[in-house]
C-alpha cells in the first residue's frame, strides 16, 4: 500500500506522526483530498474544520481544528493547527 508521512501537531502536542494512505482537509478554497505523491502545496485550512485521514493500517480518525496551515512536499504532510476546545464539566 502506497503511503505517505502525515504528522499533525498542535503547540502543545504531535497529535499524529506516521505514515497514512489519506488526508482530508477543508481550506479556505475547498476541499482536498491527499494521498502518496500529492503535488506540492501550501495551504490554510477552513476555520472551525475537520481532519479527515486514514492511517496505513486504514484507520479512519478525525480531528476537530479551529485553524491551521498545511504543507505537502517531497511525500510529507506536515499540519500545524489550533484545537478545538472541549467544554469543561
Amino acid at each position: 500500500m502506497n503511503t505517505f508521512n502525515l504528522m499533525i501537531s498542535a503547540y502543545n502536542a504531535i497529535l499524529y506522526n506516521g505514515r497514512a494512505v489519506y488526508c482530508g482537509i477543508t481550506t479556505v478554497d475547498g476541499s482536498l483530498g491527499f494521498e502518496t505523491r500529492h503535488e506540492p502545496m501550501l495551504s490554510v485550512l477552513k476555520e472551525n474544520s475537520d481532519i479527515v485521514y486514514k492511517d496505513a493500517h486504514g484507520m479512519e480518525k478525525t480531528i476537530q481544528v479551529v485553524n491551521g496551515m498545511l504543507s505537502f512536499k517531497n511525500n510529507e504532510c506536515t499540519i500545524i493547527v489550533d484545537l478545538v476546545e472541549k467544554n469543561k464539566p
